[in-house]
């Protein structure tokens, strides 16, 4: 068994769409719900991370998770109510093979 450690960001899509706009500052909110922290993984096993983000499908953003510093970062799944750009809530499926975890 092993903790597992992670840390994820909201990466904001930009574009020539998104310069015209103004600039909004704005605290970005994600935060992994399952595992839960300091919970116990098996090691070699799936692992499916889910967590919630203040990002909705109108604010043309996405999240990211990063394992042990392993890149790429890995876009997660939205799973909100509003549809498939909606990371309100989201999911991502961890596999072992990803951070060389056998």
């Amino acid at each position: 068994m092993y903790s597992l450690l992670s840390s994820s960001f909201l990466h904001q899509l930009s574009g020539p769409s998104a310069s015209a706009l103004p600039q909004q500052h704005t605290s970005l909110g994600v935060k992994i719900t399952n595992p839960a922290g300091g919970q116990q993984v098996a090691i070699g096993k799936n692992l499916t991370l889910s967590g919630t983000s203040s990002y909705n499908a109108t604010s043309n953003c996405g999240v990211f998770v990063i394992v042990d510093g392993v890149r790429p970062y890995q876009k997660t799944t939205p799973i909100g109510q509003t549809g498939r750009n909606d990371y309100s809530k989201w999911k991502y499926a961890f596999t072992p093979a990803y951070a060389g975890y056998y």
